[in-house]
């Protein structure tokens, strides 16, 4: 039985992300409508807030500039998304359908 509310896409792609604590670096694992999954070795606590940048090589960073920590396991961080503009669904949707 899958309990997940949204299919996920696996990609690894480079992510940097900031909150009040500072800045960190990371791997996106995982990508789904409502967040994505992350490995890194910030650490960074369930329910902090961080802005966060997926980098592509061919195309302009997704700017997500809201999302809170859901989840933390092993170096991997689960994040849902809060805010973002309309530019940044598009680059989303276009990741999910590569």
């Amino acid at each position: 039985m899958n309990l997940r509310s949204s299919p996920r896409t696996v990609l690894r792609l480079p992510i940097h992300f900031l909150g009040d604590w500072g800045a960190g670096l990371g791997q996106l694992i995982n990508l789904s409508t409502p967040g994505c999954a992350i490995e890194s070795h910030t650490s960074l606590q369930q329910g902090a807030y961080v802005a966060l940048e997926i980098l592509q090589e061919a195309s302009a960073p997704v700017s997500i500039p809201l999302a809170k920590v859901r989840w933390v396991r092993h170096g991997r961080l689960g994040l849902e998304f809060l805010r973002y503009d309309s530019g940044a669904r598009e680059q989303l949707d276009r990741l999910q359908n590569m």
